[in-house]
């Protein structure tokens, strides 16, 4: 509205006629100004509510970003913490293309091939590979992986520094939105130790029911061979001494003798063997078979002998203490026809969970004899036999395949 006052000279509209003409005037500018006030409050009414509306509509939309914003940082965090389960994992995890190509590697993985991460990812992955897998177990992943399913089982590898490992491996396929493998997933857990062990239990099983075996028989044969050298000395003594069959006699004394040696033998592998235990001190004993160990090794064969200190003393037959000695002696000094070292070393051990249960060891301290030759060595066939009694890799008339089933008894 306009208000139009009057001055110090104010009279009424009947004092002055112009006054009335001023009122009206000053009534029509402030109707007008009052209109455009008016649409103006109106159109500033119509801007606010579009303005509130546009803002409305604009805050949902910050809203909406902000949830997204927010669910990509949850996504984020979820992949993140995959990762870090991933390259954390225990288990080797390995990722390649459809044909075998690496993608990705983990650490584990890293740790049990030996290789570098860049020198695994863009090769060929060793597990899926043409060239290194056997026909069967190649076209038994293939088969598994066409049928998009999982494989599972035991594949060999060979490590950078040539050591080969046994993995427990399982293969996978990831199928895209269409169907179609994009990629493999390799999960492998190096099993090589648990392996190694399993090979000794069942080798101790197996040498457990040889000996059971053998100390059944030699006990029967002890007693027979008692009544042969028996009988056969009873004969000797009434004969004569140049009766012809003086000579026949003393043949079968001699052969008994001599399988009463094997037997005494068979007996210890079997551990049926009666022993007299007393304490002894391993590295004086020792001491005492190096002249003999010499000249049972000859001349072209170097004995280097190294005593641990503060050994104690041990609960064993000081018999068998030479007994293995010389056998272990004898075995080395045939792989070593060109000449060599024999090094046998003592010192105290304390053996790991997996051997106090795999040989039934009670806690408590113990004490090692190590016999380490440079020989020609054994291969892996005749390394899972060599404790059995009567295997031997000599000649016939060369040994009687005893020595080392005696050690292991």
């Amino acid at each position: 509205s306009l208000l139009v006052a009057p001055g110090p000279g104010y009279v009424n509209r009947h004092q002055a006629p112009w006054a009335g003409g001023m009122l009206i005037g000053g009534l029509v500018l402030s109707l007008v100004l009052s209109g455009y006030v008016l649409e103006l409050q109106v159109r500033f009414a119509g801007f606010e509510r579009r303005t509130h509306e546009q803002a409305t509509a604009l805050s949902g939309a910050n809203r909406e970003l902000a949830r997204q914003i927010a669910l990509k940082d949850d996504v984020s965090l979820e992949v993140c913490k995959l990762t870090r389960a991933v390259e954390c994992s225990p288990i080797g995890v390995v990722i390649t293309n459809p044909d075998g190509c690496i993608e990705y590697v983990n650490q584990k993985c890293v740790e049990m091939t030996g290789y570098a991460k860049d020198e695994l990812e863009g090769r060929q992955a060793r597990l899926v590979d043409d060239g290194r897998l056997d026909s069967e177990t190649r076209e038994s992943i293939r088969g598994r992986l066409r049928e998009g399913n999982t494989w599972q089982g035991e594949l060999v590898d060979q490590r950078k520094d040539g050591k080969r490992v046994q993995f427990e491996t399982s293969i996978a396929p990831v199928h895209d939105g269409a169907g179609r493998t994009c990629n493999l997933i390799v999960l492998c857990s190096d099993i090589t130790g648990r392996k190694h062990l399993e090979e000794q239990f069942l080798q101790a099983q197996k040498m457990e029911v040889i000996g059971r075996l053998a100390g059944g028989v030699v006990h029967d044969l002890s007693n027979m061979l008692t009544v042969i050298l028996g009988f056969s000395q009873l004969v000797k003594s009434q004969l004569p001494a140049d009766d012809p069959l003086m000579e026949d006699i003393e043949e079968i004394i001699r052969v008994g003798e001599q399988a009463g040696a094997l037997n005494r033998q068979l007996l210890s592998f079997a551990r049926t063997r009666s022993h007299e235990a007393e304490p002894v001190d391993i590295n004086e004993r020792l001491a005492e078979m190096d002249r003999f160990l010499v000249r049972t090794l000859g001349e072209d064969i170097l004995l280097r002998t190294l005593p641990g200190s503060s050994l104690g003393r041990i609960l064993i037959d000081p018999g068998q203490v030479n007994q293995l000695v010389m056998n272990l002696a004898v075995n080395a000094r045939d792989a070593m026809p060109g000449g060599g070292e024999l090094t046998i070393k003592t010192r105290r051990a304390d053996p790991s969970p997996a051997l106090r249960s795999l040989f039934h060891l009670k806690d408590g301290e113990y004490v090692m004899l190590s016999v380490r030759d440079t020989g020609t060595g054994m291969s892996e066939e005749v390394r899972r036999h060599l404790f059995e009694p009567f295997f031997t890799t000599k000649s016939e008339g060369k040994g009687t395949g005893l020595g080392l089933s005696t050690v292991y008894g």
